[in-house]
């Protein structure tokens, strides 16, 4: 039976892109190429990095090649995907050297942060394949996030933005605490984000999940001369589900790093934690789902009594069709049906999550808000696209950005900022500050010219993304440096103070 060209591609992704490929899914190819002489290369390849398994299917295809199969017809596919693929394992390699760097600068916090996501499965995936990333995912504790910025700061990052949020319903976390740091690295005119900072394995829904358990079980991932925890296999498993119900949808991506961590856990998978877990975070469903799926396609075999302890059949295939309901494999994910599915899958998450935490009433409206602002922007909050002064109290999040503490005259070099001193001062001052967590504080807060102060910078609102007016930027940076000049004269402020005259091209430190 002659395929359709999309149907096609969609069948050789599914099947090639798989981590391991059984003798089923090579008596499938045989099928499936039987009289193709030619297809759109740069389609099959763009479904493929869409979904994250480039790596898998260049390698699956010299497999098949040695066991005397015809690939001419993927011979275009194979160049283009061979260039790229060089690249990425070049940025790859970068990417770990960064971490080591990192790892070494950061000694004596090594077990306050982890490696989660993508940079955990380097070591699980088989040899000839690898697993795309383009950045590592850290999980911080929060008492050493503003040291873990000041390590990276010295490997030669900064963050392009850090979000604050407020947890109302949550036991374990406080209040106004860190968010995402996004790490950007300036390389020219190149702008690239490839670490990202999390204070909890991905709160998508206003509390962290995971955000305790993972600590307990952590094993070790080497990176180079260094170590770096990781989460255990289970814990793994977990988090591939939470950052599902980020997005509301599942790539062939993930049924691979699920498919390695079955795969290298075997018989030594705690399955009666994993079931706690997952019930205790709400993802039951999406783990469901994204089971039913390899059972379907990659014939995983669980072992005896807990097919039993699983959600009932029916439940895990429709879950599966919401995550892989773009009827062909849509290249943005966001399209027809995957957006109507995605985003009442992620209601579902929410309702589910909230209930069983703060009841049915506040669950229901937390998911009807949610869905709204889902189909609105994809978050299950609200975003803004401009700078605007909120605070904590009425909005959940805020974004914030570093503020250098310089004017075309004068710069200031800041060493270190003593908050409990920078609150005596502003209390004899009359200057109006609240204290959000315990490094940082809110000066001058409500007011356009606001500063976020923590012990090792100054930062600003701006809109969700990160970005900010040049002139308001340069307001900013002016009320950084008056304030530092206040604050160092009182004290609470480590700084040298350089100053540049234009007119005869010297400096001066103080």
């Amino acid at each position: 039976m002659l395929l359709d060209s999309e149907t096609l591609q969609s069948k050789l992704v599914r099947c090639l892109g798989k981590l391991f490929l059984s003798e089923k899914d090579i008596q499938q190819m045989e099928n499936l190429l039987q009289g193709v002489r030619h297809f759109d290369a740069m389609d099959l390849l763009n479904v493929a990095r869409t979904h994250g398994v480039t790596p898998q299917i260049y390698h699956n295809l010299q497999i098949l090649k040695t066991r005397g199969f015809e690939i001419s017809c993927f011979n275009a596919f194979l160049v283009q995907a061979r260039s790229g693929l060089e690249k990425m394992k070049e940025y790859q390699k970068k990417l770990f050297a960064d971490l080591e760097l990192f790892a070494g600068t950061a000694e004596g916090i090594a077990d306050s942060f982890m490696v989660v996501k993508g940079a955990c499965f380097k070591d699980l995936y088989p040899v000839g394949s690898f697993r795309p990333m383009f950045d590592i995912d850290l999980v911080v504790l929060g008492d050493v996030v503003w040291e873990v910025i000041d390590a990276f700061k010295q490997v030669g990052y900064r963050p392009k933005r850090i979000r604050l949020e407020s947890y109302p319903y949550s036991v374990t976390r406080p209040k106004g605490i860190l968010g995402i740091a996004e790490m950007l690295e300036l390389d020219g005119n190149l702008k690239i984000y490839p670490f990202d900072l999390h204070l909890g394995a991905f709160p998508g829904c206003g509390d962290g999940l995971l955000d305790l358990d993972i600590w307990k079980r952590a094993l070790s991932l080497k990176v180079g001369s260094r170590e770096v925890l990781m989460p255990s296999l289970e814990d793994c498993l977990l988090i591939i589900c939470s950052h599902i119900s980020r997005h509301g949808y599942a790539k062939l991506k993930d049924l691979n790093d699920m498919s390695a961590c079955l795969e290298n856990a075997g018989d030594n998978l705690d399955w009666s934690y994993l079931f706690h877990s997952l019930k205790k975070n709400s993802l039951q469903a999406i783990f469901c789902g994204l089971l039913a799926k390899l059972q379907l396609d990659y014939e995983v075999k669980l072992p005896s009594g807990v097919q039993s302890r699983l959600k009932p059949k029916r439940l895990g295939s429709l879950t599966s069709k919401m995550l892989f309901s773009t009827g062909r494999e849509n290249p943005d994910f966001h399209g027809g049906r995957q957006l109507i599915a995605g985003r009442f899958l992620q209601a579902s998450f929410l309702y589910d999550y909230y209930r069983d935490r703060v009841g049915p009433f506040t669950a229901l409206r937390e998911a009807i808000s949610g869905l709204y602002f889902l189909f609105q922007s994809g978050r299950p909050y609200r975003l803004w696209d401009a700078r605007e002064i909120q605070s904590l109290r009425s909005n959940r999040r805020m974004v914030i950005i570093p503020i250098e503490t310089t004017t075309d005259e004068v710069c200031w070099h800041l060493e270190k900022i003593h908050l409990p001193e920078v609150e005596q001062f502003a209390l004899k001052s009359g200057v109006s500050v609240e204290r959000i967590s315990d490094e940082t504080i809110v000066w001058n807060n409500g007011h356009p010219d606001e500063l976020i102060l923590t012990p090792e910078g100054f930062y600003t609102q701006s809109a969700y993304n990160g970005d900010i007016g040049e002139m308001v930027l340069k307001d900013m940076q002016r009320v950084a440096c008056e304030v530092t000049a206040q604050l160092k004269q009182a004290g609470a402020i480590q700084a040298k103070r350089v100053e540049v005259f234009h007119s005869i091209g010297s400096v001066s430190i103080k």
